[in-house]
């Protein structure tokens, strides 16, 4: 289940024997959650009580014997008799509270005490002379210093090279306390997109705009004149995966979008295909995907009210699963990446155009009278494609395709009426002044048959799968992660993904002797 929003305490008895309930996020608004609240929640793997929390009732979680990972909040001062009674499945606690939580009776009966219990630096001590607390056999702290290397900017306060986007991998901490990171000429922003006018905040003027802390999902923009390492010391977030919920307002220009983080020290896929990441050295926001780098901030879009947006870490060697796409970057003529768009194959949000720190040059999409970075397309047709020029100069646009074969790809100068086929050649270099009219071009493009078994299916806008190269006859299998055939047809029938689990599947094209397969993403 996710956020409910505005709730400020869960009552008694809430979710009492939900045995069907698997996870739950709490938001952060909650203060208290009653007795009872989870009791017999049999299917309950793990909980994170938020740091808004200050109490928590008796018998909450009693009988939850498949919980296995429980992290308490900063805040909690009390918790109640019985509440993690006969949890026999419990594998870990993380305990933020530096002074340990006043334990009820029997709050711990029947929990293994040599499991580990994860307590703020400093703390452990502490936690080891506890009454309710001393049981525990593991208690650790873990004090090493976690850190993130930052390129300075030099000697030029005026640069636009430099800027970072960063997360901090603890749940809560005051940028007092990260090591290195107020020295030298820094800059520290907080972003928040409904604030018309007033979307950064800089921590050097906090005593008269409230940026006090950095917490765990949010995303910060910082710059530092010298190079510098920035040293977070504290417990690490101790989940597999972690829920950010975004704001959106339709009312502001920038209302929609949300500045959050990857607090994992690994890397992380984030539940949206497509996002803005800072490009290195330079204060440009390019549209990316795939997986995000640890303690990385990156600006997302909410398309819905109430949506959330989840991190989950990757074990060492895993990857994103890309959709097909045809990527479109703006170069001026030394080279320099300047904006990027990107034409994805399938169902899916379009990603607005996000022009806050981006150069003045842009290169988008223009659909229904709004600007995109990243647009939906099937399997052919064209797109218009628009730039506008900040200045004059020389500019080449660099094409490539990734994930599919394509049987038509061409690139149409609307100014100069030049044609160039994109599957001969990968770029086009042409001069553009401010007066020149935006939509200069337009993608005409068809995707085509895979070369040697890669690529040979996608998903559309409608949600089919789209197979490019087979015979009448041939078998399209789809079979979800567990080996499960979910679908098996004539290939002439075609396949909705309509009704289908989110997820990765692998499709499986049966021609004859021949049997190719290829990986696919159902959105």
């Amino acid at each position: 289940m996710q956020y409910f929003t505005g709730l400020t305490a869960i009552g008694d008895e809430a979710f009492y024997n939900c045995v069907s309930l698997a996870s739950i996020t709490l938001p952060n608004t909650v203060t208290s959650i009653g007795n009872e609240a989870f009791w017999s929640c049999y299917s309950l793997t793990f909980i994170e009580i938020p740091s808004s929390v200050t109490s928590i009732g008796e018998i909450v979680f009693q009988g939850c014997n498949n919980l296995n990972t429980v992290t308490i909040g900063s805040s909690v001062n009390s918790i109640g008799n019985w509440v993690f009674a006969d949890c026999t499945g419990l594998e870990s606690i993380t305990v933020l509270a530096t002074t340990p939580p006043a334990v009820g009776d029997y709050a711990f009966t029947n929990v293994p005490t040599d499991i580990p219990v994860y307590v703020p630096c400093g703390s452990r001590a502490a936690y080891q002379s506890a009454e309710g607390w001393s049981n525990f056999t593991n208690i650790s702290e873990d004090c090493e210093a976690i850190t993130l290397s930052i390129t300075g900017y030099g000697n030029d306060p005026t640069t636009t090279e430099g800027w970072h986007l960063i997360a901090s991998p603890l749940e809560g901490v005051s940028p007092e306390n990260v090591g290195n990171m107020l020295s030298n000429n820094y800059d520290l922003y907080q972003f928040h997109g409904s604030f018309e006018g007033a979307e950064w905040r800089n921590y050097k003027n906090n005593e008269n705009n409230g940026f006090t802390m950095l917490y765990a999902g949010d995303g910060y923009l910082y710059a530092n004149s010298e190079d510098v390492t920035l040293e977070f010391k504290g417990s690490v977030l101790n989940l597999q995966e972690y829920p950010v919920y975004l704001i959106k307002d339709d009312d502001t220009r920038f209302g929609n979008w949300n500045l959050v983080g990857n607090s994992f020290t690994t890397e992380a896929t984030v539940s949206k295909t497509d996002y803005y990441r800072i490009e290195p050295g330079t204060r440009t926001l390019m549209p990316s995907s795939g997986n995000v780098n640890p303690m990385e901030g990156i600006f997302v879009e909410a398309n819905e009210d109430s949506e959330m947006v989840t991190f989950t870490k990757l074990t060492r060697g895993e990857r994103a699963i890309e959709s097909p796409m045809v990527n479109i970057d703006l170069r001026n003529a030394e080279g320099r990446l300047l904006d990027r768009a990107r034409l994805r194959m399938g169902k899916g949000n379009n990603l607005s155009k996000l022009d806050m720190l981006s150069d003045p040059n842009r290169l988008y999409f223009r659909i229904d009278g709004k600007d995109y970075a990243v647009a939906r397309v099937n399997g052919q047709g064209e797109m218009p494609l628009h730039f506008d020029a900040a200045q004059n100069g020389t500019f080449t646009l660099n094409v490539n395709v990734e994930g599919m074969e394509m049987a038509y790809l061409h690139l149409i100068d609307n100014m100069t009426g030049e044609d160039i086929d994109l599957l001969q050649t990968n770029e086009y270099t042409f001069s553009g002044k401010p007066a020149d009219y935006a939509s200069r071009f337009r993608l005409v493009f068809e995707t085509g048959s895979s070369a040697e078994g890669d690529s040979f299916a996608f998903v559309d806008a409608a949600g089919n799968i789209v197979i490019t190269n087979t015979e009448a006859g041939a078998t399209l299998q789809v079979i979800d992660v567990t080996g499960r055939v979910v679908v098996s047809t004539d290939v002439a029938r075609g396949v909705s993904t309509k009704g289908m689990t989110a997820g990765v599947y692998v499709l499986r094209l049966i021609n004859g002797n021949d049997v190719m397969t290829q990986k696919i993403v159902v959105e």
